[in-house]
């Protein structure tokens, strides 16, 4: 489902099914994660901190916990008064900057994706993500459930209303 954004005239996937599109089965051992705030700078978007994730809400962004941000000051990939930690699926990333115009025809851009830090993650932080996936899974399927069933509601209503009408016509 498609929606026009009043900012710009390119259609933009609806939100609610976004999410839905992660697979926690797809993660493991051999996931390659990258840094969101270096992936921020490789698209060209360092001096809006975060731009790539409201520009960019279908990517993954997992935000580290106490345990997490330990893990990566201690492999030497966040420094140590690093305030928020995302991490971003590197294959997602590669992937965006293949098939959006705005990122594939820039070179530099290319480059610095081409030499964004790419690491594997320890399994207690791949479960961590994988049930976080499985929350938001969850959540929208609720959410688009609850959308479902108010549609059913309003079209039970109007068709009620409409034969009552009928009725009092006859």
């Amino acid at each position: 489902q498609l929606f026009s954004s009043p900012l710009s005239l390119s259609p933009l996937p609806s939100p609610l099914s976004l999410p839905i599109q992660w697979k926690p089965d797809t993660l493991s051992p051999d996931t390659y994660f990258v840094l969101g705030v270096n992936v921020n700078k490789a698209l060209g978007h360092g001096a809006n901190r975060g731009k790539v994730y409201y520009l960019h809400p279908e990517l993954f962004k997992y935000a580290c916990d106490g345990d997490d941000k330990t893990w990566l000051y201690e492999n030497k990939l966040l420094p140590v008064h690093g305030g928020k930690a995302f991490l971003m699926i590197l294959k997602e990333v590669k992937f965006l900057v293949g098939s959006e115009e705005c990122y594939r025809n820039n070179k530099e851009i290319l480059n610095a994706v081409v030499k964004l830090q790419e690491f594997q993650v320890p399994q207690f932080m791949l479960d961590k993500m994988k049930t976080f996936m499985r929350s938001v899974q969850g959540y929208f399927a609720q959410e688009a459930s609850s959308a479902s069933s108010s549609a059913q509601t309003v079209s039970n209503s109007q068709d009620s209303s409409t034969s009552d009408a009928a009725t009092q016509n006859s």
